[in-house]
């Protein structure tokens, strides 16, 4: 999902936020602060992306091994 940099602030933000703010778990403040750092976001992105492409090249192998074995038993039968 993509978010917009700058985008409109919701009802919610505007009234709520302060009333709700002493809601908020220490851990909750630091991982608010981590979305706000572009970099290590971009980071974390090509390091998903790269596993990803590594997966299906395997899937890809190991669906044409199924296949030469249903070819194979096919062919015995």
């Amino acid at each position: 999902m993509f978010k917009l940099r700058h985008e409109q602030r919701s009802l919610w933000e505007d009234l709520f936020a302060a009333e709700v703010a002493d809601l908020w778990a220490p851990w909750m403040r630091v991982v608010d602060e981590l979305w706000e750092d572009d970099e290590l976001l971009d980071a974390v992105y090509e390091e998903q992306g790269e596993p990803h492409q590594e997966l299906c090249e395997q899937l890809k192998s190991m669906s044409d091994g199924v296949r030469q074995i249903v070819r194979q038993t096919r062919a015995c039968v």
